[in-house]
């Protein structure tokens, strides 16, 4: 099998395999003898027929091979031989890594070639391949390899491009999202959010934590924003990544929690040939320009190198803005497609007054409209009786511009390099450090307050001078003339610190046996610092606070007099505040790894490898929200396992080769925090009788504040995850595979610990259209974290072929059936009900979601919990072509996922939720094509990414909200299109590094050439950013230079 690093495909690979010169292993590699017929071919296509033809792994490095022929191979000879024959005419030399892999290399950076003092040297390094601990036995894992050169060929410029690409991720955790307010479908509080300038991975739809990210093989701290909600990459250079490694199947037998629905391995490159220089500017025509430099160099030794690079890069936010849909009324409305008006209705200068009716909860909802305030006054003399008659058709309405996202600058510096300790002995390590400042600023409007009431209306207090109407009203005031003067910002510094070290070599004790240690830790950190209005009217001092701007504020003229305008605009800044929020993770893991050879079968070798691992994680968080508030988790977790390779038949009848894996880890995790309560309630938990300790285990002490005191909550779970995976080859051209395993996933720390809120949801409710229940007056809501979250855990089976047929040589096709089955999942088991069908008859709600209180008050524990599982079926088709032609060399890869199953349900009484196929999870079917020729020092690419249409499971415009006055459209559109964008790219590539142009490669290109409109969706932006990337068409020019 050929372990294409160039390709998107499915294969197989070895795990830590550290590359040695070792003629032992090239004299047992090579002892079979082998048939061959190879014609002098493209490389890449000769190096498909040798692995079929031989059976053996071949591994090389991203760029090997582009524009290189091979000689002819014709007769009886072992492997060996048959590879110096092979690449006899190119400048790329084999070394055996074990008995059943072999890496291609440049001849010029072979470990044992180093070139005189101020020279360069590549030697061949540790090769991470996810999936197995083992050397010489195929574990069946799917797993799908993007490399550095189809990064480039596609014109990526960050990870989130390529996972946004990747048709078995549903790309819902990006900057683009947070810019939109989209959460995770699922998510009950602030885990459903990417953090300011973040982004994340999320396989299957299964949500972000149900993937596991590794880099180099390593795993990486979880979001310190989110307190390990999810495992945040933007940070990572795109320019600095070897390969991405992307393993579709549960793993947790393998890595530990978090692997359920797949691995995501982010391999980095290690050693280059030489100096390296690279620029590149991307122009997007929403104004997401991004810029990059990047510098790095290897230096060679005697017996290792140390390789260093640098980087800067600046992204631009995208004017999310110019892409609302302007409509008959004005941009955001989409009644013209079937949509919701999306226009702040009721909202003008002049604006629209209302009764005010006040229920004695401090808290004012709209009457009847009382009429429309006329034009040419400037409201210091208002005479009600001029008022304009009210007419729904014809009132004024506003467009909330939507926040842009950040400006973001991210520099890095990493050092990595290789020693060796003697023949057998080798040391490696690496530092980076990412130091990452996203930057937004908005003007604000009327949902960046906490001061406007029903209907984002301003409440005027008869006691206002310039209230002329006698008591107290709601104003329909859009304020966009204060806002156009006004600025609000959210600015964030981030810093990325990783490390490790570790050794490997052979065991001295146990013949055949090596060994592995590594310690790694890493610290992300951060510092956002926000000038907005978080405070409002909550609190003791809330209402008297926001009182006095109410009493000042004139809404009654229409904005032409600057005077007024200037003092509206003071009294609102009076409202803004500084807050601050720091942030911090730590994770240290401690990794030992020992692997050889058991017992001798008639079929191979026995191989087993045993491990351990001990790895702690903390958490803290701090902001001055009100007051100060902190809180800090750690969690510990210590792990044994075990990975054992047997292969059962071997040059059988259709049985050239059955192997079975079976591993197991065994896991125990402790867990501590600490948590307190915010009561925001104003006394409603106290007047409803509720035991709040006896629900959260602690004391609503807050009685100076609105914070209680922290309490310390300890929790500890263990498990045993197996694992058990076969490969048959009933012929040298198909391969079949079958795995089976249980996975689990443990609550992360910002589902346990930190802080609860206790508020009153009572206008929350009625505004969205729900419905008080019989003898209840008032909803006293608790969210936040659960301490009583129990582990999660799936059961993930696949089954899968991969085809090499011998009459197309170069040609592979795979298929794989995947399915994953969760129990005790955590989550908000309310997800996809609107407050309608809440409140519609709470009896059929789970069990303990809704408690009836004294004085007519009803607690709504809004808290995630574990409830009945979530199951997921899908199929993933892959094929890649490598073939040459009088035109050049030609690669065509094919990724397409069918998603048959993503299903959801709470409770045996509650209905089952399928929200694939929608908005809320991945497309039907999703595919990508890559279609890349070469000829000579030209090359050129086309790319396309296609969605399919999808259902809309919550139009807006059919809820009863204020857009269309509580009346639901009968008709919502419940279609969205499907989506396909098409990428374009030409450049030249300069092998020989003499002169000026030597070495240098020059790219330019187009992302998403026809800038297609994206599919409609009824919600407040026209769609969803799942399915389309915000930066609209992109143009890129991308120079690389090597010498």
């Amino acid at each position: 099998m050929l372990v294409k690093a160039v390709a998107v495909a499915l294969l197989v690979g070895t795990g830590n395999v550290a590359v040695a010169q070792s003629a032992a292993i090239d004299t047992v590699a090579g002892a079979a003898v082998f048939q061959f017929d190879l014609a002098a071919q493209p490389l890449a296509s000769a190096l498909e027929a040798f692995a079929e033809q031989t059976g053996l792994q071949v591994v090389y490095a991203g760029g090997a091979g582009s524009g290189v022929h091979s000689s002819a191979v014709n007769g009886r000879m072992d492997a060996a031989a048959a590879l110096q024959q092979l690449l006899s005419s190119t400048a790329y030399t084999h070394e055996f890594i074990n008995a059943k892999t072999v890496a291609i290399r440049p001849r010029s950076s072979a470990g044992d070639l180093v070139e005189q003092a101020g020279g360069n040297a590549e030697t061949l390094e540790t090769i991470n391949v996810t999936g197995t601990y083992l050397k010489n036995i195929d574990p069946a894992s799917p797993l799908i390899v993007i490399d550095s050169q189809l990064i480039e060929s596609r014109g990526y410029a960050s990870i989130e491009d390529v996972l946004r690409n990747l048709p078995q991720n549903f790309s819902n955790r990006t900057s683009a999202s947070r810019a939109l307010g989209e959460k995770e479908f699922g998510s009950s509080y602030g885990d459903g959010v990417s953090g300011l300038g973040s982004s994340g991975a999320n396989l299957r739809g299964l949500g972000s934590r149900s993937t596991l990210i590794l880099v180099d093989g390593r795993r990486r701290s979880g979001s310190a924003q989110a307190q390990g909600a999810y495992t945040d990459i933007s940070s990572i250079p795109v320019s600095q990544i070897e390969r991405i490694e992307v393993l579709s199947d549960g793993a947790s037998a393998i890595y530990g929690s978090d692997a359920v629905a797949g691995v995501i391995n982010i391999v980095l490159k290690k050693s280059y040939d030489g100096t390296t220089a690279q620029l590149r500017h991307e122009n997007s025509n929403t104004g997401a320009d991004v810029s990059r430099l990047d510098l790095a160099r290897t230096f060679g030794y005697g017996s290792g190198h140390v390789t260093a690079a640098v980087g800067r890069e600046r992204s631009l936010p995208a004017d999310v803005t110019s892409l609302i849909h302007v409509g008959p009324n004005g941009r955001g409305d989409f009644s013209d497609r079937g949509g919701v008006n999306g226009r702040t209705r009721n909202k003008g200068q002049p604006g629209v007054v209302y009764e005010s009716l006040d229920f004695g909860i401090d808290y004012h909802f709209m009457g009847e409209a009382i009429g429309v305030i006329p034009g040419g006054q400037d409201g210091t003399a208002l005479d009600p009786d001029s008022l304009l008659a009210y007419d729904p058709a014809t009132a004024p309405s506003t467009y909330e511009r939507s926040r842009i996202g950040p400006k973001v600058d991210n520099t890095y510096a990493r050092i990595s390099g290789m020693h060796d300790l003697g023949e057998t002995t080798q040391l490696n390590y690496g530092i980076s450090h990412v130091r990452q400042v996203n930057k937004e600023n908005w003007r604000p409007t009327l949902f960046d307050f906490s001061l406007f009431e029903h209907g984002y209306n301003t409440y005027v207090p008869q006691s206002n001078p310039y209230n002329t109407f006698g008591s107290d009203v709601l104003v329909g005031y859009s304020f966009e003339r204060e806002f156009e003067g006004m600025n609000l910002s959210e600015d964030q510094k981030q810093t990325n610190s990783d490390a490790h070290v570790g050794i490997n070599g052979k065991l001295p004790f146990a013949k055949g046996w090596d060994y592995e240690a590594t310690f790694s830790t890493g610290r992300e950190k951060g510092t956002t610092t926000a000038l907005m209005d978080l405070t409002g009217s909550m609190g003791a001092d809330g209402y008297a606070r926001t009182l006095e701007v109410l009493n000042g504020l004139n809404v009654f003229g229409d904005g032409s007099n600057d005077a007024i305008v200037a003092r509206n605009r003071e009294l609102l800044q009076s409202l803004v505040e500084r807050h601050v929020y720091r942030f911090q993770s730590r994770a240290n893991t401690l990794d030992l790894l020992t692997r050889g050879e058991l017992l001798q079968l008639p079929a191979g070798k026995i191989e087993a490898a045993f491990g351990a691992q001990h790895r702690e994680q903390r958490y803290n968080y701090e902001s001055n929200l009100g007051e100060r508030l902190s809180s800090e988790s750690k969690g510990k977790s210590e792990a044994l396992f075990t990975e054992i390779g047997i292969p059962l038949l071997k040059d059988q009848p259709l049985a050239k080769l059955l192997s079975l894996t079976v591993a197991a880890r065994y896991e125990r995790f402790d867990q501590r925090g600490d948590s307190a309560l915010r009561d925001w309630s104003a006394g409603l938990g106290e007047l409803g009788g509720f035991d709040v300790q006896q629900l959260t285990g602690l004391n609503n002490d807050g009685s100076t504040g609105i914070t209680g005191s922290d309490s310390s909550v300890s929790r500890s779970f263990s498990r045993t995850s197996p694992l058990a995976r076969l490969a048959w080859k009933p012929s040298d051209a198909l391969r079949l595979r079958a795995t089976w395993g249980e996975s689990f996933l443990v609550p992360q720390a910002q589902q346990q610990f930190g802080q609860l809120i206790m508020d009153d949801y009572t206008s929350r409710v009625l505004f969205n259209g729900g419905q008080l229940p019989e003898g209840v007056t008032q909803i006293v809501a608790l969210s936040g974290p659960n301490v009583n979250l129990k582990p999660q855990v799936a059961s993930v089976v696949t089954y899968g072929f991969d085809w090499s047929p011998t009459f197309a040589t170069g040609l592979q096709l795979s298929a794989t059936y995947n399915r994953t089955t969760f129990d005790n999942y955590i989550g908000d088991p309310l997800s996809g009900l609107t407050y309608s069908e809440i409140f519609k008859d709470i009896s059929k709600m789970p069990e303990g979601t809704f408690t009836l209180g004294e004085n007519g008050v009803m607690l709504w524990d809004n808290r995630a919990i574990n409830f009945l599982g979530r199951r997921s079926r899908s199929v993933d088709t892959t094929a890649s072509y490598y073939f040459g032609n009088e035109w050049g060399d030609w690669r065509i890869e094919l990724n397409a996922v069918r998603t048959l199953e993503l299903t959801s349900r709470s409770l045996a009484s509650m209905p089952t939720l399928s929200y694939a196929d929608s908005e809320l999870g991945p497309s039907k079917w999703a595919g990508d094509l890559f279609v890349g020729w070469e000829g000579n020092a030209w090359f050129a690419s086309l790319g396309s990414h296609y969605s399919a249409a999808h259902r809309v499971l919550y139009p807006l415009s059919a809820t009863a909200n204020d857009y269309n006055d509580f009346i639901p459209n009968e008709n919502p559109r419940t279609r969205s299109a499907s989506y396909t964008t098409f990428d374009a790219q030409f450049g030249y590539r300069r092998h020989q590094r003499d002169g000026w142009l030597g070495g240098v490669t020059a790219r330019v290109g187009v992302q998403n050439m026809f800038d297609r409109q994206y599919p409609f969706v009824d919600n407040l932006s026209g769609f969803v950013s799942n399915r389309v990337n915000i930066r609209g068409r992109v143009l890129y020019l991308d120079i690389k230079k090597e010498f």
